[in-house]
């Protein structure tokens, strides 16, 4: 009977205060529903010659403590129920999160190294070696550079904007090299930014959509 009143008090939220009113309230209604449902089956066992309210009415102070008690223990265990499921809903959504996480992760990681933009480069260095030896060894070295970036995991997830724009000057001059003229870009840049910390990897995205979409 206190089950589904204790759930929706709960389920309400309107404060402590308004809680606390509605479960004394609740109480207060089986308090006087025990009270009155069992002197009358009392009364009607005995047939209303062994006990009487005069013999009941001293012991009712007694039975509204019990009531209390039993009323108290059925709120304290509501609550420990309650209590054991959010804690085991918390670790499920925590699970979960940390499974996301990871997925994310793994996704960023492939994300970071475009598979097309490596097989692209290495092609064009396949052909520069037999036309133009030195510019595909320029080309390795910034290769190996920008393969270095990206594969090193760090500690530190935030980098300053500085080594970052190195970062994609060197995939920007990678992509003019296998364009040539065709391909040109500048960049303008705030005195006091490149000292910003900002996440690893974060620019490069932006800059390969707007190079393949743009």
């Amino acid at each position: 009977v206190m089950w589904f009143p204790m759930r929706t008090l709960y389920q309400t939220r309107t404060g402590p205060v308004p809680l606390a009113g509605g479960y004394l309230l609740l109480v207060a209604v089986i308090l006087v529903c025990w009270l009155a449902g069992s002197n009358g089956l009392i009364r009607i066992l005995t047939d209303n010659t062994i006990l009487n309210y005069p013999v009941l009415l001293p012991l009712a102070p007694w039975r509204i403590i019990t009531g209390f008690f039993y009323s108290l223990v059925m709120i304290l265990v509501y609550y420990l129920i309650l209590y054991y499921e959010e804690i085991r809903e918390k670790t499920e959504k925590e699970a979960e999160l940390r499974t996301m996480m990871a997925e994310a992760e793994i996704k960023a990681l492939k994300a970071q190294l475009n598979p097309h933009f490596l097989f692209n480069t290495l092609n064009t260095m396949g052909s520069f070696m037999y036309t133009d030896p030195e510019k595909a060894g320029n080309m390795l070295i910034m290769l190996s550079r920008f393969l270095r970036y990206s594969l090193t995991h760090e500690e530190k997830q935030f980098v300053p904007l500085s080594r970052e724009l190195d970062y994609i000057s060197t995939y920007l001059e990678l992509l003019r090299m296998r364009y040539g003229k065709k391909w040109n870009f500048s960049q303008k840049i705030d005195d006091a930014c490149p000292k910003a910390q900002i996440p690893v990897m974060i620019l490069q995205p932006l800059v390969e959509n707007a190079v393949q979409y743009a």
